[in-house]
């Protein structure tokens, strides 16, 4: 899905934004994206991803935060994609543009935004989109030993300045999607979603087992080297459980191999191989594992809100309408895709 919100053919402001980063004007290309525009454009040889995103969605010093800690990251040996300065020496540039329907909009801390949108930009990640014949157990252990390196220097990273510590789960993620869910016409969503969100809420904050989390590491925000990953999409960057991250991993894997008809792949597979690199950095707990169907149903319900706000809940698209239907079967039963959750890890 592609909604690059507002922004994907207004090239003025994109040009503007890429001209802040860049020496000459220069082409771009939009790339997949939801949340945020993506672009990229190359100068000299090399390729760079600038990101525009809108200031009712983001501060300056959230996104100063998700800067801060990939550098952090990086400069004690994970590979992501480096943020960039601007040719201001800023990290994040103020760009005012139109926001068609967005005028008079509210803050979440309830205080007034302005027009317009953050632009930052990155390096190229190394390596290359993953594809099913990435998938094995070499990815895998890679993909955990990636995780579970990032989970442990979160433990060690402090923020430059209070201001840039990212938000927890509950704000960013369990209201928004309440919120969403308490507008739903069928009540038996609505009391299977509270269900769940009320398990989630009870699981305890253990530690070492909850900080800053990636919280988006599928295939799409990473690039394979075929001996490892390069990380880039700190978007998502949250004061959370492990668990969590971890069951994110293994739902974008479960979604992908349910789209085939035929698949070689299985969760134990995934979640035997993604444990044992995840395990080179950190012991895995039997209480963090015993999670991780939780959050895999929690990530399902959030992806249900969210299709449900951008298209409503009786989309006119055929397609929309089922892919709605079957996550209101899968919620409403408590399964993902047919499958009960704890027999999934």
């Amino acid at each position: 899905m592609n909604t690059n919100l507002h922004v994907q053919d207004d090239n003025g402001i994109v040009q503007e934004a890429i001209g802040r980063f860049a020496l000459e004007r220069v082409v771009f290309v939009a790339l997949e994206s939801f949340e945020s525009g993506v672009y990229a454009w190359e100068m000299e040889g090399r390729k760079f991803i600038l990101k525009l995103t809108r200031k009712s969605r983001r501060s300056r010093e959230q996104l100063m935060g998700e800067i801060d800690f990939i550098q952090f990251v990086s400069s004690n040996g994970v590979s992501v994609a480096k943020p960039i300065a601007s040719r201001s020496g800023q990290y994040v540039e103020n760009i005012v543009g139109s926001m068609d329907g967005m005028e008079g909009m509210v803050g979440g801390d309830g205080s007034g935004v302005s027009a317009g949108y953050w632009a930052y930009a990155f390096e190229w990640a190394e390596g290359e989109r993953v594809c099913p014949a990435h998938y094995g157990p070499k990815l895998y252990k890679a993909w955990g030993t990636a995780m579970g390196r990032l989970h442990s220097l979160s433990e060690l990273y402090v923020p430059k300045l209070p201001a840039w510590i990212r938000p927890r789960w509950e704000e960013s993620e369990l209201l928004p999607t309440l919120d969403v869910c308490a507008h739903s016409s069928f009540p038996e969503l609505r009391s299977a979603a509270d269900t769940w969100m009320a398990k989630v809420r009870r699981i305890p904050e253990h530690t070492g087992e909850f900080g800053l989390i990636h919280n988006d590491m599928h295939p799409r925000n990473f690039h394979w080297t075929g001996e490892g990953i390069v990380m880039f999409d700190f978007d998502g960057l949250t004061q959370h459980h492990y668990a969590s991250d971890i069951a994110v991993a293994m739902y974008y894997g479960l979604v992908e191999h349910s789209r085939a008809s035929e698949s070689s792949w299985s969760p134990e597979q995934f979640l035997h191989g993604f444990l044992e690199g995840y395990s080179v950095c950190r012991t895995v707990s039997a209480e963090l594992q015993r999670h991780i169907p939780d959050w895999m149903m929690f990530r399902h319900i959030q992806l249900y809100m969210l299709y449900f706000r951008s298209w409503g809940e009786r989309p006119a698209g055929v397609t929309e309408r089922w892919i709605l239907s079957r996550y209101r079967k899968d919620i409403i039963g408590g399964t993902l895709f047919g499958r009960k959750p704890g027999d999934l890890a």
